[in-house]
């Protein structure tokens, strides 16, 4: 039997830059290399050393999201020569995202790398279809099975010596207007689950009464004469918003003012149609039809001008990137948004802590932004609201994933350390498994014991 281990290289007791390192004798495995992009320094990358890079055989992305995926190009920069494995889902989405990152990096002066860069990762990608066996090595075996969280999101299933790893990478519990909810996991071994909403007080809505309020939300603030800021992540939560919104207009339930799209909203809504037989056969069905196709309602718009002046001169919804405010143009509409009180920002995804997005759901009402020369000062007037649209499994969802995978082993990881503490004593109780919370640059043997 080879030796089998793993060892903790990011989101420890903490969310953000997920990244884990799988020893299976000379077989060396990550999943994920991600970054945290609201922290600074080094404490933004995952605890890897650059003079381990080379010795890697093989990436196996489980998402394409930053937090995830995001410090890829790097390591092929320096030297990784491995193969990457992921759905053709996330390696579309992948490309969008690193390609931001490079020409943010470069606006910036700090980049980590640049577009040749991700070039050259993007040929070191296989892509893998969901239920495909791909063979890693001696006695290893990987499978990929449907996550539910964003297009091409995965639940990594690794088999060796006869036993399962299941890595959960980030899922979701609940059906969804672009994707049905996690495939039930194999009976499993060892079980690292991501524990975003591991709180026994966060019961997330179901996509039906979130699109509703949602929908009462933007209501009132349109007939106060105001427009609505809806920060979004790009792929995934920004296609939801557009169905959910594109829903209440078709109705008649809202009325049918411009719904403008900026940042990379777009760019990410054509890979969902390029991938469009991994949507919910519903969604496919109507993209399939052109002229059913909700992403393309008339409606939906994308600014012409560099300054916005066709949105700030008309009454309307915009959704833009990013999601938790920390870049992008939705900075941009915030900072004109925000003194008058007729209008909304309507927060509809996790906020991070130390995010600008935080800050305002815990009611800030003097905060600054960051601007490319400067900092400036915003007094928030307007009506703050949250609205959960998450890609993420709730505690109810989290429970029931443990039902279903029936582990002997969890490692709880991606969530905040207070609420994954209370949630190890509901696992050892309930499911009378073994439960660890790692900490950063642990290593823990796959055998015996364990722990």
């Amino acid at each position: 039997m080879e030796m089998t281990k793993v060892r903790f290289l990011g989101a420890c007791r903490g969310v953000g830059r997920s990244s884990f390192w799988f020893f299976h004798g000379n077989l060396n495995v990550l999943l994920d290399a991600g970054m945290d992009v609201g922290a600074e320094g080094e404490s933004r990358y995952p605890l890897l050393d650059d003079q381990d890079i080379p010795r890697l055989d093989f990436l196996i992305v489980s998402h394409a999201h930053l937090d995830h995926s995001g410090y890829i190009p790097y390591m092929v920069k320096h030297g990784f020569k491995g193969i990457i494995l992921c759905t053709r889902g996330t390696r579309d989405v992948m490309e969008l995202l690193w390609l931001d990152a490079a020409r943010i990096g470069k606006e910036n002066k700090d980049a980590l790398y640049g577009e040749k860069d991700v070039t050259k990762t993007l040929k070191r990608i296989r892509a893998v279809e969901y239920h495909q066996h791909v063979r890693l090595g001696k006695g290893v075996g990987l499978e990929f099975l449907n996550a539910g969280h964003i297009l091409g999101s995965a639940l990594v299933v690794l088999e060796f010596d006869g036993k399962k790893f299941v890595y959960t990478g980030d899922f979701s519990g609940k059906e969804t207007h672009l994707f049905h909810r996690f495939e039930r996991p194999p009976k499993t071994d060892f079980l690292m689950m991501e524990c975003t909403y591991a709180g026994t007080d966060q019961v997330l809505p179901s996509t039906p009464n979130a699109s509703h309020e949602l929908a009462k939300q933007v209501k009132k603030a349109l007939e106060r004469k105001g427009s609505v800021l809806i920060p979004v992540f790009a792929v995934g939560r920004g296609q939801e918003i557009m169905l959910a919104l594109a829903q209440a207009m078709e109705s008649g339930f809202l009325p049918r003012v411009p719904i403008w799209l900026d940042g990379m909203i777009n760019k990410a809504t054509d890979a969902h149609v390029r991938n469009v037989l991994q949507l919910r056969e519903s969604i496919a069905k109507r993209i399939l039809l052109a002229k059913s196709n909700p992403f393309k309602a008339k409606f939906f718009r994308v600014p012409s001008s560099k300054e916005k002046r066709e949105v700030f001169a008309q009454q309307g919804i915009v959704l833009a990137t990013s999601g938790m405010l920390t870049g992008g143009p939705a900075r941009l509409y915030l900072e004109r948004f925000a003194p008058d009180a007729r209008n909304m920002l309507i927060l509809v995804g996790y906020q991070a802590h130390g995010s600008l997005g935080r800050t305002l759901a815990e009611g800030a009402r003097m905060v600054e932004i960051r601007k490319r020369v400067g900092v400036k000062r915003v007094h928030v007037r307007m009506d703050v609201q949250s609205v959960h649209f998450s890609g993420h499994a709730d505690y109810p969802g989290l429970v029931n994933f443990v039902r279903e995978a029936q582990p002997k082993t969890v490692f709880l990881v991606h969530g905040e350390h207070k609420k994954m503490e209370a949630f190890k004593g509901v696992v050892e109780k309930k499911f009378k498994a073994r439960v660890l919370i790692p900490y950063l640059g642990q290593t823990v043997p796959l055998e015996g014991k364990g722990f």
